[in-house]
């Protein structure tokens, strides 16, 4: 283990947590909006789909907003992998 991967399992299983949340709550929506508006164009038909991923996107950037609120990095005081890839 190091401090980005903490050797504690309580730790461990945060920043794995964090990892999966990165996967399932941040990817989808702000990856693949940000590759729509860069590579794809904003056409008329994917506007929708576009502004439904911005909304899904605010979402985890607001939890992301609110736990870094009181805590310099995600997992406290030590900069973690989650942070690295919850980084857009």
């Amino acid at each position: 283990g190091s401090e980005l991967l903490p050797q504690d399992r309580y730790a461990r299983a945060q920043v794995l947590q964090r990892l999966v949340f990165e996967q399932y709550s941040h990817e989808p929506f702000i990856t693949s909006a940000r590759y729509i508006n860069k590579y794809l164009g904003l056409s008329k038909e994917r506007e929708a789909g576009y502004h439904a991923k911005q909304e899904g996107g605010d979402k985890a950037l607001g939890i992301m907003e609110q736990r870094l609120t009181d805590l310099d990095w995600l997992m406290g005081n030590n900069m973690t992998i989650a942070d690295f890839t919850l980084y857009a």
